[in-house]
């Protein structure tokens, strides 16, 4: 069995949506490779590989995280972690922030915090999550909304964060705020370590420089970083 036996496995279980092998496929494979697969016993033999490619290539998928693995914090909150580092100041703080903005403006703005995507696109993966979600403020018609939040995301195996505009504050001015906060404000509070600052003074920075909301309640820094007492 040679390697081009083997992709066209692969082709015949990514084409069948429920995972099954299609014999009509089978037989223009059969007719693909010569009459010398019409032997019934290598023919067998070609549909038990294929039927075992395409199980290891379910259960591979299943096993990568997807966005329907993550529910969504509100109305409870704004921040879910599913590595359990995040400290519960940090989220206590974060939600503050977010509720400012939303009870000001409102928008929503969300912090997604997991081990890794699995070799997924972490910006793909996060936009895809934003979407699932309908991160933003609802729309005037029911089942609508206007796609005018944001969400912070972070892989932190995968050493890999995103800031993820929807379409309603989107612009290329607000996307290079967005890289200008990642680059100034986050990233470099994760070199040292500090992850939880990144977040909330990350969230802070994007309630100030991509809503405007620059007076804001929650202190500048969490209480821990600042020296000062919770309030």
């Amino acid at each position: 069995m040679n390697a081009s036996v083997y992709a066209q496995c692969f082709r015949l279980r990514r084409d069948g949506m429920t995972g099954e092998i299609d014999l009509f496929s089978l037989t223009k494979l059969q007719r693909h490779f010569g009459h010398g697969m019409g032997n019934p016993i290598r023919l067998t033999v070609l549909f038990l590989i294929c039927v075992l490619v395409g199980s290891y290539s379910g259960i591979a998928s299943a096993q990568k995280i997807q966005v329907t693995d993550i529910p969504s914090p509100r109305p409870d909150g704004w921040v879910v972690d599913q590595t359990g580092n995040v400290s519960d100041e940090a989220v206590e703080y974060i939600n503050r922030v977010c509720d400012e903005v939303n009870e000001a403006l409102k928008r929503e703005m969300t912090v997604v915090v997991v081990d890794s995507t699995d070799g997924q696109d972490q910006r793909r993966f996060a936009t895809q999550l934003f979407n699932h979600w309908g991160v933003g403020n609802k729309g005037i018609a029911p089942g609508m909304w206007s796609d005018n939040g944001v969400l912070l995301f972070f892989a932190m195996k995968d050493r890999k964060v995103d800031l993820v505009l929807g379409k309603g504050i989107d612009s290329p001015k607000q996307e290079k705020v967005a890289k200008q906060i990642i680059d100034d404000v986050i990233l470099p509070n994760m070199r040292e370590g500090r992850s939880d600052a990144a977040m909330y003074e990350g969230m802070r920075a994007g309630a100030a420089r991509i809503f405007g909301l620059s007076e804001l309640k929650a202190p500048g820094f969490l209480p821990s970083d600042s020296g000062e007492d919770a309030k």
